[in-house]
């Protein structure tokens, strides 16, 4: 009975010190499975804090399409290398072992890839013991003229290095204008956020006064319902903040060539000075996308100048050396020691004139197809024309207009400012609801993100504006000095 006591309190025993201890470090216990949870994830990255400079910068030296655009204008120059060749002599050498029968027969036999060809007269006998035979030779071959068609090829791919060239040009403008845009596109994204967060603190402040208000028996519990509402409103009004800032960042970091969204980006001194409007000059003969139109339309025309040189005779000097050896009598008769290695050696020398007369059929066809590209390649340039001076004319619209809504802005803030705080007052006397507070509250809280946004709007003007011109370069500029300020 002893032992079954002491069993018995060893156990309860054991029971309390498993409780205290749990209830001495259960507090811990949760940071620590945090703590550890966090360093099994590995470190955390710390965000690259960006200007509107960097990222222009990084857009231009990261962007693959700019990438990609200059490897196709080193493989266009190339090129131009390759159809210069076509200007040098060919030359091919040969060297062959066999060992087979000499039985042939007179007569003439089609060019074709399956059966060999036998040289020399006709021998009596069938006999099929077979010999050694070998050859060895070279050909030479050239062109002396072509009546222009490897001139034509030349200039063809030259047109093609200046239409890769200028296509990087325009590759890089639109890649920066596009960083440059969606930096200040994620720049009012944040601003929207400190906003949202501005109004769930005020109406987080207002439902805790009215609940107070509520337990006093001063407003009802309608009241205290409502105010719960609206904080619940502006919370979802900061998250749906949140969550377009974070699209933007995603969108920024595709635009500079990242693969990380871990960047917190720094407008400074963008949301308090406003850049200056100089009325700039367009001269679109000088733009990268009207360069690349009239690149791309040379082309076409060279193309079908090269067609129109195909129709020609090829004219050929060809000279060549060669060596036979064959174990193949003139009669029937094999010597077996022979035709491992040439014994007789010959050269000719001649001068080809090859014309494919019938290929007109195809190359007219090919003529009307590059005519109409070229006619194609003509209007797209018209269109190019067409969209910049519309550019041009949007630019400077959206220019004006974000000068005068940034004049206003204050004002419009001051007044939706002054008319919350009187919501407020006038609620805490009994003559105003909390509908009123929320629906002033909300006019302000769009006031103070316009007013934030407004001078990034100038600044998005000036951007196309700059992209209207052809250069980002009057913009970096402007950039430069107010982050510099």
């Amino acid at each position: 009975m002893l032992t079954l006591r002491r069993r018995i309190f060893l156990v309860i025993t054991s029971l309390l010190l498993i409780n205290l201890v749990a209830l001495t470090f259960g507090s811990a216990s949760a940071q620590d499975l945090k703590e550890t949870v966090t360093s099994l994830s590995g470190p955390q990255l710390r965000p690259l804090s960006l200007t509107l400079s960097d990222a222009v910068e990084m857009a231009r030296r990261n962007f693959p399409e700019i990438k990609a655009a200059v490897y196709r204008a080193e493989a266009s120059k190339a090129r131009v290398r390759k159809e210069k060749t076509a200007y040098l002599p060919r030359g091919s050498m040969l060297v062959q072992e066999m060992r087979g029968t000499s039985n042939q027969i007179t007569g003439p036999l089609l060019p074709n890839g399956t059966i060999p060809v036998i040289t020399g007269a006709e021998v009596g006998g069938n006999d099929l013991t077979g010999g050694w035979g070998s050859a060895t030779g070279t050909l030479l071959s050239w062109e002396p003229f072509d009546f222009g068609l490897r001139a034509a090829n030349v200039r063809t791919a030259q047109a093609e290095e200046r239409f890769a060239k200028s296509q990087v040009a325009l590759t890089e403008l639109d890649a920066v204008v596009s960083a440059a845009e969606t930096f200040l596109k994620a720049a009012a994204a944040q601003q929207a956020v400190k906003a949202s967060k501005a109004k769930l603190d005020r109406m987080t402040v207002l439902k805790d006064t009215v609940r107070v208000l509520v337990d006093k028996h001063l407003r009802s519990n309608t009241d205290g319902f409502l105010a719960e509402a609206e904080e619940a409103k502006a919370r979802d009004q900061f998250i749906e903040a949140e969550q377009s800032f974070d699209l933007a960042i995603a969108s920024l970091a595709e635009a500079i060539g990242l693969t990380t969204s871990a960047l917190n980006i720094e407008p400074g001194a963008l949301l308090n000075l406003r850049p200056g409007f100089n009325q700039l000059a367009v001269n679109i003969e000088s733009h990268p996308a009207w360069l690349a139109q009239s690149s791309a339309l040379e082309l076409a025309g060279n193309r079908k100048r090269a067609i129109e040189k195909t129709y020609y005779p090829k004219f050929s000097i060809i000279a060549a050396m060669y060596g036979r050896g064959s174990a193949f009598r003139s009669d029937v008769s094999i010597n077996q020691g022979k035709g491992f290695y040439p014994t007789r050696v010959n050269y000719a020398a001649g001068f080809n004139i090859n014309f494919p007369f019938l290929d007109i059929f195809d190359l007219r066809a090919q003529h009307l197809l590059a005519s109409k590209l070229e006619l194609s390649e003509r209007a797209h340039l018209d269109f190019t024309f067409l969209k910049l001076r519309t550019d041009e004319n949007r630019a400077t619209a959206l220019m004006k207009g974000a000068l005068r809504i940034a004049d206003n802005a204050p004002i419009k803030v001051y007044a939706a400012r002054e008319a919350a705080n009187s919501a407020r007052v006038r609620y805490q006397i009994g003559l105003a609801s909390i509908n009123d507070i929320a629906q002033d509250e909300q006019l302000l809280t769009q006031a103070e993100v316009e007013e934030a946004t407004a001078k990034l709007r100038v600044w998005r003007a000036l951007l196309a504006r700059a992209a209207a011109t052809g250069s980002i370069e009057p913009f970096a500029l402007e950039v430069r000095k107010a982050e510099g300020n």
